[in-house]
């Protein structure tokens, strides 16, 4: 479901793959990220109207063994394509340090 989540950003390892149009006006992607336990989830997001109110975000646990999310045929991860992107979870570990881990309880 869109909206809050209770993903922090310290239980993220690793940024398995990842997609984005960021062709248009607004962007939108998705990230499959592999957890400290192990466990991998789908993080999908768009922006609209520079991260307003419309704008959200949903992750999601994925099956163990999965690679992809199941998504169906016609989702638009498909004409993007999927690409691996190791910086990312450079990049959050940066972030996370530099912020107070905060729990959906918190928010």
């Amino acid at each position: 479901m869109p909206g809050r989540h209770a993903l922090d950003v310290h239980a993220i390892t690793h940024v398995v793959r990842a997609w984005a149009d960021s062709e248009s006006d607004t962007w939108a992607g998705g990230f499959v990220l592999e957890l400290n336990d192990g466990s991998r989830v789908y993080l999908e997001g768009f922006e609209s109207d520079g991260w307003g109110p419309p704008s959200a975000a949903s992750v999601m646990p994925m099956p163990a063994g999965n690679d992809l999310p199941d998504l169906s045929s016609k989702h638009c991860a498909n004409l993007f394509g999927w690409r691996e992107a190791p910086e990312l979870a450079e990049y959050l570990r940066r972030v996370g340090a530099s912020r107070p881990v905060t729990t959906s309880r918190e928010e």
